[in-house]
């Protein structure tokens, strides 16, 4: 303000476990990159956001069905620009003949064919979904629209597996899945640091970690799972149970 630009503020309540599409995460980001001047959450918007939270009996609606091929096309992860939103990565999966989001901290959800390459949210019908390809058919992001501008979202590369480091650390089965990430204190919670490579029936991240006790979980398509084979657990103080690793000097 001391320097002349224009500041927006509106106050939500935003931490990871309250994260939402609409009223928050879309009216702040499209407020940022300066679609929409205003980024005010009307009444309305925080009624629908909270009616959103409270599950919603099925409701039949005529849709597309894109072959099984083109919804394969779209499974991979996808990152919102980190100058908007921190670490906020959507994964794309197709479950029994369908495909389904799970954006960063929230519950999977499916969403609902409009088109071979458009989509809505089967939770907020007003938030849809539309992969981009380029010129040669390559899936390159998706655009996020709730009403208010679109939001352009970057496919991910494929992970790259952190193969060295002095403890390892490893996830029996899950041998369908996308993306396995290690992450926990020692790199800040990051979901994007440090990712598992395939061996065998499952998965092995190996972290160079000094000594010092570590709480972590691994991540499964976006899903954090605590590690089976460690007994050692952690309470982080919001009644959230984290696996506990203690590297001894050596």
């Amino acid at each position: 303000m001391s320097k002349g630009y224009s500041v927006h503020y509106t106050e939500f309540n935003g931490n990871h476990g309250l994260l939402n599409w609409r009223g928050t995460l879309a009216s702040h980001l499209i407020a940022l990159i300066g679609i929409k001047s205003e980024p005010k959450i009307s009444e309305r918007d925080r009624t629908l956001t909270a009616r959103s939270l409270i599950p919603k009996k099925a409701i039949a609606i005529s849709q597309v069905k894109p072959p099984p091929a083109l919804l394969q096309q779209y499974v991979a992860r996808y990152e919102l620009d980190p100058k908007f939103a921190h670490d906020f990565v959507i994964y794309v999966s197709v479950k029994d003949g369908s495909l389904w989001v799970k954006p960063s901290y929230l519950r999977p959800r499916p969403v609902i064919a409009e088109s071979n390459s458009g989509f809505r949210d089967s939770e907020i019908p007003d938030l849809h979904l539309v992969f981009v390809k380029d010129e040669n058919g390559n899936v390159t992001g998706v655009t996020l629209n709730s009403g208010q501008g679109d939001v352009p979202v970057k496919r991910m590369p494929p992970a790259v597996p952190s193969l060295t480091g002095n403890t390892t650390f490893t996830l029996a089965g899950h041998t369908d899945a996308e993306a396995v990430a290690i992450y926990g204190s020692f790199n800040d919670w990051i979901q994007t640091k440090n990712y598992c490579a395939r061996e065998g029936d499952g998965w092995v991240c190996h972290v160079d970690l000094a000594p010092g006790k570590y709480t972590y979980k691994f991540l499964v398509d976006g899903i954090g799972l605590n590690d089976l084979t460690n007994s050692a657990t952690e309470d982080d103080g919001n009644g959230v149970i984290d696996s506990v690793i203690v590297v001894r000097p050596k």
